[in-house]
């Protein structure tokens, strides 16, 4: 899961495939909505489906905010406007809602390439009570980056997995076609197109890409206020049209501000929707998850201050015979 881009990249899967994930289902991140940080990751409706290892999804506010990477999936036809919903679809696996659980402020010491696992900054990990299973997050809130922590020294933080490109939209300026052999590129923004990246975003060492082009970007010069005179590190081996999309990629640049955030505990508020029909409704009548009604239900469970679990559920939409939603047999676990 690429937070960045909102893409979705699958292993093995069928999206767009009959019978498999299509426009306007609802993508569920992990197979336990009720099996914490490690288990949930949240939920999210997808708009656009590239083939069938790619898909898109309107936003990443339903989910959990930690990095999304070799996690099963489950797909339903739940109702859409629940992932965005705050009231039924909340965790504290989110830590910019949560100040308690920064670790560490800091930037990083180096530039660091898309799949690089180690993370040089400008701070001592270490003081910081670094740990296995944290999280670091970088970028501004939309297009921003996460990564969970394998182990760090007193100078680097190692990651998990490789970091992801970030990824920013452009357009080379209208009117001009850049030859094979140019080694300039003046790019603008087009927000009628979908460029919603700001040119200042733009940093020396950066990858431009623009058809089979991909190439580091040398020296960054103003041209007029709404356009970039972009020099390369070697010639274009593709002409570049007037007007075409332009990518601008990179992992992390040198000073880039990172956070380091202590893993989500186990005992907080946590909301989900399932979908759950007569048989479920019938095992959990003498449990704490008892429903009121079969259908897409809000569930919300959470310990009280004696340690006391507790379950609210509402019921979303009543109906028998769900098909698609929740797997894992209900009630989840014993109460």
């Amino acid at each position: 899961m690429n937070y960045g881009t909102r893409t979705v990249t699958g292993t093995g899967t069928t999206f767009g495939e009959t019978g498999a994930a299509q426009v306007g289902d609802v993508i569920r991140f992990g197979t336990n909505a009720f099996g914490g940080p490690a288990n949930f990751m949240g939920d999210a409706v997808i708009i656009s489906v590239a083939s069938t290892i790619s898909l898109k999804i309107d936003s990443t506010a339903g989910l959990s905010q930690s990095e999304i990477t070799d996690t099963q999936f489950e797909i339903s036809e739940s109702p859409k406007y629940l992932p965005t919903d705050s009231a039924h679809n909340q965790n504290y696996g989110s830590p910019f809602h949560d100040p308690e659980r920064l670790k560490l402020s800091t930037t990083t010491a180096a530039r660091v390439a898309v799949g690089a696992t180690i993370v040089f900054v400008n701070d001592n990990p270490i003081t910081a009570n670094l740990a296995a299973g944290d999280l670091l997050a970088w970028g501004s809130h939309i297009m921003g980056q996460r990564g969970n922590v394998h182990s760090g020294t007193t100078t680097s933080i190692l990651l998990n997995t490789g970091v992801v490109s970030s990824i920013y939209e452009y357009h080379a300026v209208a009117g001009e076609n850049y030859a094979v052999g140019s080694g300039t590129v003046k790019v603008t923004e087009r927000t009628r197109s979908g460029d919603f990246h700001s040119l200042f975003e733009i940093k020396v060492g950066d990858t431009f890409k623009s058809g089979s082009n991909s190439i580091g970007i040398g020296t960054i010069a103003f041209n007029f206020p709404d356009q970039r005179l972009l020099t390369l590190d070697t010639p274009l081996t593709q002409e570049v049209a007037g007007g075409a999309e332009v990518d601008i990629e990179r992992g992390l640049e040198s000073g880039a501000s990172v956070n380091l955030f202590s893993a989500e505990t186990l005992n907080r508020k946590e909301s989900a929707v399932a979908g759950l029909g007569a048989a479920e409704s019938d095992s959990a009548a003498t449990t704490k998850f008892a429903l009121t009604s079969a259908g897409w239900v809000g569930i919300t469970t959470y310990l009280d201050n004696a340690g006391e679990l507790r379950v609210k559920t509402e019921t979303l939409v009543a109906m028998s015979g769900i098909e698609t939603g929740n797997t894992n047999p209900y009630p989840p676990f014993a109460s």
